[in-house]
């Protein structure tokens, strides 16, 4: 687990921890250590919405939260697919979902009508931090109520799981 990794670090038993999406040591443990930042080309992170949920099924509440999210990477660095950038099969031209309040709240206007949506976002405790500012994003934005469950590995029923993802070289992802 995460704690029992940085018990491990602030022991001197490891020297490295790697794969960390966000640093998890207190600010006063930041000056003692020599922390590097380095970003993966071969994974990225996304939001799976469970399109069998009989709430997700519905394409303008997905493209509603995909909207809603703020603070995306602006940079090459942020991936719009599952294809690897150096890929023939890579398409630079993909719908970005920048975020955009008023067009999110425009396409959410059918659910706000209803009675408040409850969602829950299925993470590793690697990138709880993130889940929580998209559950923030979304509650914001769009005044769902959104609930955080840290899984171990991705559950057989659930409705948007944030995961990451290694970009194989082989664009023909699957048997």
């Amino acid at each position: 687990t995460l704690q029992t990794a940085k018990s491990a670090y602030k022991l001197g038993r490891i020297d490295i921890i790697e794969g960390l999406f966000d640093n998890p040591f207190e600010k006063e443990w930041q000056k003692t250590f020599k922390i590097e930042k380095k970003i993966e080309a071969d994974k990225y992170i996304g939001l799976f919405f469970n399109n069998e949920n009989h709430l997700l099924k519905n394409k303008k509440l997905r493209q509603a939260l995909n909207y809603a999210v703020k603070n995306k990477p602006a940079d090459e660095h942020r991936a719009l697919g599952p294809f690897n950038p150096d890929s023939w099969a890579f398409n630079p031209n993909l719908k970005r979902y920048d975020y955009d309040a008023a067009h999110s709240q425009k396409l959410f206007e059918e659910f706000a009508e209803e009675e408040k949506l409850n969602l829950k976002i299925s993470t590793s405790e690697t990138l709880l931090s993130l889940a929580e500012k998209i559950k923030q994003s979304w509650e914001e934005t769009l005044a769902v109520k959104v609930k955080v469950e840290v899984v171990n590995t991705i559950p057989d029923d659930f409705q948007v799981f944030l995961g990451i993802q290694e970009i194989p070289s082989d664009p023909d992802q699957y048997s």
